[in-house]
């Protein structure tokens, strides 16, 4: 935009005469610089708190869902430990009951 700005102002330094288009130049970068200022303002950094606390809400939710899943897989693991444990303690008691009769 700087450049396009630059190029119009040698076109109308030709026309005007260099003391008038100094003052243009000067003018047009202003105005320039001031709506690129207008507009960083209008659109959130992506260093504004509300950025920052939304990264960090999503992670922490990020985190309890991982955290959950982990709690159910343990949970799973553990229920099925149990469960062969229990199927191994049968197929012995079994094993006995039939041995033990004549």
């Amino acid at each position: 935009m700087l450049i396009a700005i630059i190029i119009i102002c040698n076109s109308i330094a030709k026309i005007i005469g260099v003391f008038f288009m100094k003052r243009l130049c000067v003018l047009m970068v202003l105005l320039n610089s001031a709506a690129a200022f207008a507009n960083n303002l209008s659109t959130p950094s992506p260093l504004s708190p509300s950025a920052i606390q939304q990264r960090l809400q999503n992670q922490m939710s990020t985190q309890q869902q991982l955290h959950s899943q982990q709690l159910h897989l343990e949970q799973q693991n553990s229920a099925q430990r149990l469960q062969q444990g229990n199927e191994l303690h049968q197929q012995k008691m079994l094993r006995k009951v039939q041995r033990d009769q004549p």
